[in-house]
């Protein structure tokens, strides 16, 4: 039976918005992290390996990657680097994971990656993709916009 106290403190937590990929070798520290993780009512995901971790990453990009130290088939590093070059996690959060850490301590590190990733200023744009709108909409394209 799931104690109904745990379900309305983790609804009301406003971090299940927040999605986190756990990623380490370690079993026992992915269980921990994610156990803390999903208590306090974060969407948790783990991955065992770096390839995992990066499948994972692309096809749903999560807020914050925690990245443990020793990662099999691609490792911490080359992970960061492969996350930072991909236009889909280019902007994903990510931080080292280290245990042992409270509950607290992994909340106040996920929510400064965020914020930190919140305040970084936007990439600036190519010019040579920048397109001048110099007219106004026609009628046409209105009312076909206004049929979708």
């Amino acid at each position: 039976m799931v104690d109904s106290h745990m379900d309305n403190r983790a609804a009301v937590s406003g971090f299940e918005r927040v999605n986190v990929l756990v990623a380490d070798y370690n079993r026992w520290t992915r269980l921990s992290v994610t156990s803390m993780l999903a208590t306090a009512g974060f969407s948790v995901q783990e991955a065992s390996n770096g390839m995992s971790a990066l499948r994972m990453a692309c096809a749903v990009a999560p807020d914050v990657v925690m990245l443990g130290s020793e990662l099999p088939e691609i490792a911490s590093d080359e992970l960061v680097d492969l996350l930072r070059s991909d236009s889909r996690t280019r902007d994903v959060a990510v931080v080292p994971l280290s245990l042992p850490c409270s509950p607290i301590e992994l909340v106040a590190t996920i929510a400064g990656a965020i914020d930190e990733r919140r305040s970084r200023p936007a990439p600036s744009l190519d010019p040579r993709y920048a397109v001048a709108v110099t007219a106004a909409p026609t009628r046409s394209v209105s009312a076909s916009l206004r049929g979708m």
